[in-house]
């Protein structure tokens, strides 16, 4: 009788060298860094853009509305405004001005909320003064922020 080969140690070689050629394909082609998120990305920068609080005489569920104010030309899109605790502020209106009559109450503007040059954003916080809230945006492909303190 002839001797036969055994297979076992081939066939586990095969399987091992596909498995570390699928594994290194992927990584080839795998994003990093930045180009890891599509969209926006990682890391955020701080602005220089001349943004202002000012305090308004509206109410929104019984507590006090502010005013973003953006004095530069550029838009701010994707705006979202956040406590020093990090809890989101409810944005109430974006626009040249508030509606007349205002609504004290009800649904909040949705996001994404996006302020065109002139315009300002409205935002409701409840806290005592003075307060800090950090303001971010998009620009481009980064997340751009700006904290400021509400006296």
């Amino acid at each position: 009788m002839g001797r036969r080969k055994a297979r076992g140690p081939l066939w586990v070689v095969v399987a091992c060298a596909a498995i570390l050629a699928v594994w290194w394909t992927h990584q080839r082609a795998a994003p990093t860094g930045q180009d890891a998120i599509r969209g926006i990305t990682v890391h955020a920068n701080t602005s220089n853009l001349p943004l202002t609080v000012v305090a308004t005489n509206a109410t929104w569920n019984n507590r006090p509305v502010y005013r973003l104010e953006d004095g530069s030309l550029r838009d701010l899109s994707y705006l979202e405004i956040y406590s020093w605790s990090n809890e989101p502020l409810p944005i109430v209106w974006s626009g040249k001005a508030l509606p007349t009559p205002f609504p004290h109450h009800g649904p909040v503007v949705m996001p994404p909320v996006k302020v065109l040059p002139g315009q300002s954003a409205w935002f409701e916080m409840g806290e005592a003064l003075p307060q800090k809230i950090t303001v971010v945006w998009r620009q481009g492909n980064h997340a751009v922020y700006e904290t400021l303190t509400i006296r």
